[in-house]
């Protein structure tokens, strides 16, 4: 069972959104996992052009965005998902839609996705090499699909499926030992 503890090896813990923690240890080698939901929508088409992302995110300039993710362009287009809370879905999907119709009718939109963002943070990763393949190994082995992931500094993020998160999370907590064994 996933809960806020102290792991017995690293010292690290898990903190699922909502969570709260009586007492943190700010030992340097204190790893953790953090667990949230976010949905997402890909933005397909954009014209590989000065300007163009600026187009999209000055559509949404007035939402808090939760991050947004740039594939590397293609010759004349590139790709775009932007990544969100619930509460704010409805405007996110307004905005793209009025963007759309206004200044870029060659965007394609996609249809919304729900997400866990399970996200790895480790201060041993700067002298460990290994975190990113053991993460999609154990990942892979559960049969789960990693739908996109990041990796700056020590922390790994890796989003997958909302179906997939209560495994992903038990696989990935206990590959780091992040979960007690009480």
């Amino acid at each position: 069972m996933l809960s806020p503890s102290f792991g017995k090896s690293t010292g690290g813990t898990v903190v699922c959104s909502g969570s709260t923690l009586s007492q943190i240890d700010t030992e340097e080698s204190q790893a953790g996992l953090a667990i949230q939901k976010l949905n997402m929508i890909r933005i397909s088409h954009v014209p590989n052009q000065p300007g163009a992302a600026a187009n999209i995110y000055n559509a949404l300039h007035n939402i808090n965005l939760r991050g947004s993710i740039q594939a590397p362009a293609k010759e004349r287009e590139a790709s775009i998902s932007i990544l969100f809370s619930d509460n704010v879905s409805q405007e996110v999907q307004t905005s793209l839609a009025t963007l759309k119709i206004d200044m870029m009718p060659s965007i394609k939109i996609s249809a919304l996705e729900t997400l866990a963002v399970l996200t790895l943070v480790d201060p041993l990763m700067d002298d460990r090499p290994g975190y990113l393949r053991d993460v999609c190994d154990a990942l892979g082995r559960a049969g789960i699909n990693i739908v996109s992931q990041a990796s700056p500094g020590i922390t790994i993020e890796v989003m997958v499926g909302l179906k997939d998160l209560n495994v992903a999370a038990q696989v990935i907590a206990t590959k780091f030992n992040l979960v007690n064994e009480s």
